[in-house]
């Protein structure tokens, strides 16, 4: 057995179901043993967006972490994307590379890089093979590295030379021994801990509850609300920490957010982190005395935050809430769902609703007058009423309670992927989310260029799940430019995915052909601006797939009502006015 068939039957033995990648030399035979044990290869058109799907595949569907295979010296470098952006999300992903012959280390081998050196800052763990025994005992210490304590990212480094050497037959399976996958072990927080949780939690006349996407990663959905129903608190979810509890909980603040941050008093944290996105915990958007609790399986690895904590809870997420419940439980303690805190916050959504709607209509009023263009509300709006419309038929009448913690959320998921500034703001405002993990987007690293990749590993469930799921990827041109020909891989594997490209001609927004000076166009045009008119839905037929092109309110809905209905490889290419944007989208501050 030789060294490529090794690492597959490795892989397979520790239970890896997904490996996504872009072959050559030195690696392509292990893609091709990897599918001959059973495991799903998915080919795609660039390393980094096949790391990007590998985030999203492990993200969704839990369990042993998906695999990035990439060749060596570029391969990795460009594998390295996905690495980090794994790694910054706390999501497991592992990554395998073929490296240069051993012998020829430092003579200037064909695609020769220091990749153990050069992956380290992106990763918790790397190990690179030095025998053919030690490949699958290296295999398995990854996968369960990965998974262990704060997830993340973890690489492997394939010497060629080993690939293709031999196991001697009698040698084999002591050799395969080794892969032996460990799950990770889930602990609970000490009770002391629990009881000095509680007696703060007692005193917040403000109480609210945050979740991150940790607390969907941790399949915590069934914990969170038992703990939400038992105690009554307000909870306010990271943009992909939605879905946990449905949108539509009468005790979701979403609507409410920046008076949830500025006047609570006591906040649980549950798989969230006290970054930029939650404003550092810091004044003027919280309160200066507030009291935070952070539930982390590692608190260790987020000193900043802890810096901020009255108190930490280390333990898994389920088992923390399930604590904290049994808790409240026998000292018959909830908060008063009639309170002032509660009553203003449920106002303060409903206002913000009422407005939102007046808004969109306002918008889509616009967009039906003569020569009027969409822009991003009226485009969204449009979108969210059809994926309204398709959840209303049989397929998708399962509800998010039907749901098991390993599954993202149920018979018929419509998992909605955004990206692009101003697409991605919008789309959190617009679009609601009723199952865990069925919500992505750019993450803490505010990462460009992931959707297409999401797609793939989203789709790829979808179709393998056969219950009638649908993805739909809303991209803002720039942000789709990233993957575009990653469309050939949703074509390729028939995925139901659709794809939407808010197109405004540039970064944030264009410019109109009429308002470029003439001349040279290096020095006329924009930095910002793209070529006006681009048919992006030419890109999808070209591969094999439906593209649709609107220019108008009626032609979207109509388009969105066939491509969703269809499930099949599809892109709507959407015209949206080239001033319709802002720099930046809601970073304004940081450009």
């Amino acid at each position: 057995m030789d060294g490529h068939t090794l690492v597959a039957k490795a892989l397979h033995a520790c239970g890896v179901r997904r490996m996504f990648g872009v072959v050559g030399i030195p690696v392509t035979q292990i893609a091709v043993q990897a599918q001959k044990c059973g495991i799903t290869y998915v080919g795609m058109r660039n390393e980094q967006a096949a790391g990007y799907a590998a985030c999203g595949s492990s993200y969704v569907e839990g369990g042993v972490p998906a695999v990035l295979l990439t060749v060596s010296g570029p391969g990795a470098i460009h594998g390295f994307a996905g690495l980090a952006h794994a790694s910054a999300n706390c999501w497991p992903l592992v990554m395998i590379s073929g490296s240069c012959d051993e012998g020829q280390v430092g003579k200037g081998a064909f695609q020769e890089l220091d990749q153990i050196k050069a992956a380290s800052p992106y990763c918790k763990w790397s190990g690179r093979a030095t025998s053919l025994a030690d490949i699958p005992r290296l295999i398995a210490t990854a996968l369960s590295t990965a998974c262990s304590g704060q997830p993340g990212g973890v690489y492997i480094d394939l010497p060629s030379n080993l690939l293709k050497s031999k196991v001697p037959e009698e040698s084999i399976q002591s050799v395969l021994n080794g892969a032996v996958f460990a799950p990770p072990v889930c602990n609970a927080a000490e009770i002391p801990s629990i009881n000095e949780a509680f007696s703060i939690l007692q005193t917040a006349k403000h109480p609210l509850l945050v979740l991150g996407k940790g607390a969907a990663y941790a399949r915590a959905e069934v914990a969170v609300s038992k703990f939400v129903e038992t105690v009554h608190v307000p909870f306010l979810p990271t943009p992909m920490g939605r879905g946990v509890l449905d949108d539509s909980h009468p005790l979701c603040c979403t609507a409410a957010r920046s008076l949830a941050l500025s006047k609570s008093d006591v906040v649980l944290v549950v798989g969230a982190r006290l970054n930029w996105i939650l404003h550092f915990g810091e004044t003027p958007r919280w309160k200066a005395d507030c009291k935070f609790i952070i539930v982390d399986i590692a608190p260790s690895s987020q000193q900043s935050s802890l810096s901020k904590a009255s108190l930490v809870l280390q333990g898994h997420a389920p088992l923390v809430l399930e604590q904290l419940t049994s808790k409240v439980v026998s000292e018959g303690f909830s908060y008063d769902p009639r309170s002032e805190w509660h009553a203003e916050l449920s106002s303060k959504c409903a206002l913000n609703a009422t407005q939102l709607e007046k808004q969109l209509l306002t918008a889509t009023q616009h967009a039906n007058g003569v020569s009027a263009l969409l822009n991003f509300h009226s485009a969204l709006c449009v979108i969210r009423n059809a994926i309204d419309e398709l959840k209303r038929t049989p397929a998708y009448t399962t509800t998010s309670s039907s749901a098991t913690p390993s599954t993202p959320g149920g018979v018929g998921s419509v998992f909605v992927i955004s990206e692009g500034a101003n697409t991605m703001d919008t789309c959190r405002m617009i679009l609601p989310c009723h199952k865990p993990r069925t919500r992505l987007d750019a993450g803490t690293w505010g990462t460009m260029g992931v959707g297409v990749g999401y797609s793939v590993a989203c789709g790829l469930f979808a179709s393998q799940s056969n219950d009638g799921s649908l993805v739909v990827d809303i991209e803002g041109d720039s942000a789709f430019g990233f993957s575009a020909a990653e469309c050939e891989v949703i074509c390729r594997y028939s995925l139901p995915c659709v794809v939407i490209v808010f197109n405004n001609g540039g970064i944030y927004g264009g410019t109109p052909t009429s308002d470029i000076a003439s001349g040279n166009p290096l020095s006329s045009i924009p930095p910002t601006s793209f070529s006006p008119g681009i048919r992006y839905d030419k890109i999808m037929e070209a591969f094999g797939g439906k593209g649709y092109f609107a220019q108008t309110l009626y032609e979207l809905q109509a388009y969105c009502q066939v491509a969703f209905c269809a499930k099949k490889p599809a892109l709507i290419n959407v015209v949206i006015d080239p001033q319709a944007g802002v720099e930046s989208g809601s970073l304004q501050s940081h450009n």
